[in-house]
């Protein structure tokens, strides 16, 4: 899950509102908003750093209207392809804060549901014709096909914004948020650290990104492909659980069945020389 945002053109926003959704929504970020000539929309993603962000957006929030993004990892990696806005064409851009896999019976474990989404049918609708989107007839179809879990924002080359399922979300100093993390801090998920086990100077170790950087935790070998296993489906588990109390059984089915697939990959490919095997954990998540 994540958080959208619609800034107005005749709106400032701070620091610390933005910060705040950055550290409760901390799997990259990005913008989008009409270039000056209003010939295309122009998308800035792939912020894995509030400061990097913060530089971007200092610089472009005046006195144009924006679609803003903070992302939380459900589906697909952790990248900057993953990032939102995606774009649909050269004139138009989506945001979008929830699950809707199940919506549009599509899977892929490098691309989350929203990309999904976005390359396979909103794209070839807009090949046919760009002005649908605004027309009340689709928003209220579409809003009861996705189910009002699911917030959409599209923007065009002219500063043209329709927010999907508007109401689930809230106004607060004219700017419009999906959720209450601009605010509120995440009450079942943690602020998310990345970990993964490498090899650093012919030892095992346990790699943890963290808010100010990544530490290492040297264990002794032998480092069994057994320990590596309970690591990663302890992990996930937890991951798995705290999903499950803020968004419901249904990621919670999709993050086990996911974890139970990478456990077997792992156990079938299991070689001799398990102590130097390698596990990136980051991209099960």
């Amino acid at each position: 899950m994540c958080i959208a945002l619609y800034k107005p053109a005749n709106v400032i926003m701070t620091k610390k509102v933005l910060k705040a959704c950055f550290e409760n929504n901390p799997h990259g970020a990005g913008m989008a908003y009409p270039s000056n000539n209003k010939s295309k929309v122009i998308i800035d993603k792939g912020f894995f750093g509030f400061r990097d962000f913060w530089k971007k957006f200092q610089k472009v929030q005046y006195n144009r209207p924006m679609l803003i993004h903070f992302r939380v990892a459900t589906s697909g990696v952790i990248d900057k392809k993953n990032c939102h806005p995606w774009r649909i064409d050269s004139c138009h851009a989506l945001i979008h804060n929830g699950v809707i896999a199940n919506k549009i019976g599509l899977d892929s474990e490098e691309y989350s549901d929203t990309g999904l989404f976005v390359n396979h049918l909103l794209k070839p609708a807009f090949l046919k014709n760009t002005n649908f989107w605004k027309t009340d007839a689709f928003k209220w179809t579409f809003e009861k096909a996705v189910g009002d879990k699911n917030k959409f924002a599209i923007i065009d080359n002219n500063g043209k914004v329709v927010i999907f399922n508007e109401a689930e979300g809230e106004w607060d100093r004219e700017v419009w948020f999906s959720n209450d993390t601009y605010k509120n801090a995440r009450k079942s998920i943690t602020k998310p650290e990345d970990r993964w086990v490498e090899q650093r100077g012919g030892h095992t170790v346990i790699a943890k990104r963290g808010k100010h950087g990544t530490t290492y935790h040297y264990v002794e070998k032998p480092f069994s492909i057994n320990k590596i296993i309970n690591f990663t489906k302890n992990q996930l588990s937890n991951t798995a659980n705290n999903m499950a109390a803020s968004y419901g059984k249904e990621v919670e089915d999709k993050l086990i069945n996911r974890i139970t697939s990478e456990i077997e990959t792992i156990k079938n490919s299991e070689t001799d020389d398990q102590n130097e095997k390698e596990v990136d954990i980051t991209a099960m998540i």
